[in-house]
């Protein structure tokens, strides 16, 4: 068993090699917003959410809006089927100068994708979601951040779905 002072210089010993690991001082806490990309008279909010030290803004983008119809090549960004928000690359490039990482939410099913139901149903074809995703993140190369759906255990967002996300008696 080690003795009380030399526990203790190696306890020391070991923070400070941590410390100096993670980059000599703490690492500041992130600071994240969910909110609009442009304020109530239309002017950009990445202004006032840099100055308020933001880290990451996400927004929010409907796969049904960007791809009302059924592209031809579901992956390539530059498809004539896929109408990108133009409120979404603006903010993307406004948010990049100022040193602010984006986070995009996509949801909403096109009805090509699920038969014609409500925007919430799952898409017949997972490939399509993904396809779709994999030309997002061409579209936008400097997102990092993805939230699928959003909240899919909620039943007023992704269905079918069962309590807390879990089929039949699964219940844990």
């Amino acid at each position: 068993m080690l003795a009380l002072p030399r526990l203790v210089a190696v306890v020391a010993a070991l923070t400070l090699i941590c410390t100096l690991a993670s980059g000599g001082a703490a690492q500041a806490a992130e600071k994240a917003i969910w909110g609009p990309a442009s304020l109530p008279d239309g002017s950009s909010a990445l202004g006032l959410y840099a100055e308020l030290g933001v880290d990451t803004v996400q927004l929010s983008m409907s796969w049904a809006s960007v791809a009302s119809e059924r592209p031809a090549s579901a992956v390539d960004p530059s498809d004539p089927a896929y109408r990108w928000p133009n409120e979404i690359d603006v903010a993307e490039r406004a948010a990049r100068s100022r040193g602010i990482q984006v986070a995009l939410l996509v949801a909403s099913t096109p009805p090509w994708a699920n038969g014609g139901r409500a925007q919430t149903r799952v898409p017949d074809e997972p490939q399509d979601y993904a396809d779709f995703l994999t030309a997002a993140a061409r579209r936008y190369p400097t997102v990092r951040r993805w939230m699928i759906w959003g909240e899919p255990n909620r039943d007023d967002r992704l269905q079918p779905n069962t309590e807390n996300g879990l089929s039949g008696g699964d219940r844990r």
